[in-house]
């Protein structure tokens, strides 16, 4: 079983909470992403994005390890271009992709 396309849809549990996620977005001249900085975070904050039409806007990314103050606003200060992290969304992307064609083919097994 492989479909022709992926789409991801909104949980109906969380729509409202994306509507207005998705209005910041669509407004905002830069996105900060400010996830975890690992695949998963990226994968994230990078399908909400793309999922809220915004993909095509500038985006920083937050890189910290720690929520202490000073680490906080020394990440501020060192902002990172956005797009040398897109591996890392695309990397995320393929595992959820080849995890679910996995688990719906070889569970029959």
């Amino acid at each position: 079983m492989i479909p022709e396309r992926f789409e991801w849809k909104t949980a109906a549990k969380t729509r409202k909470q994306f509507q207005i996620v998705r209005k910041f977005l669509q407004t905002a001249d830069e996105i900060i992403i400010a996830t975890d900085c690992d695949r998963e975070g990226e994968n994230i904050a990078r399908s909400i994005i793309e999922k809220a039409g915004a993909a095509h806007k500038p985006a920083k990314r937050l890189w910290i390890n720690s929520l202490e103050k000073n680490e906080v606003i020394k990440g501020f200060q060192q902002l990172r271009a956005g797009d040398a992290y897109t591996a890392l969304y695309q990397e995320a992307q393929a595992r959820q992709v080849s995890d679910w064609m996995v688990g719906m083919n070889a569970s029959r097994l």
